[in-house]
């Protein structure tokens, strides 16, 4: 959805200024934080917090190897019956 917005604030069909982010940060004492984010005119973000992308890759890789777990184990359990039968 930050995509999408963004890109509607680039096509000029959303102000910037009509749209707020707000990132969720925790602080050493464990407390979260809600930590406004700037959007340019171009609708970019210009004050990502620390590492936010990398908790984003993270999940996507995390992700990725569960899928691709999954599909070997499938595809094993389908050639062990194959050879079986």
């Amino acid at each position: 959805i930050l995509h999408r917005i963004g890109r509607r604030i680039a096509e000029e069909q959303l102000p910037s200024t009509a749209v707020a982010y707000y990132a969720c940060e925790r602080g050493a004492n464990g407390h979260s934080t809600l930590i406004p984010l700037k959007i340019n005119e171009y609708g970019g973000v210009t004050n990502w917090p620390k590492d936010f992308f990398k908790e984003v890759i993270n999940e996507l890789v995390a992700a990725s190897l569960a899928e691709t777990n999954r599909l070997v184990a499938e595809e094993e359990r389908t050639i062990r019956q194959k050879l079986a039968a």
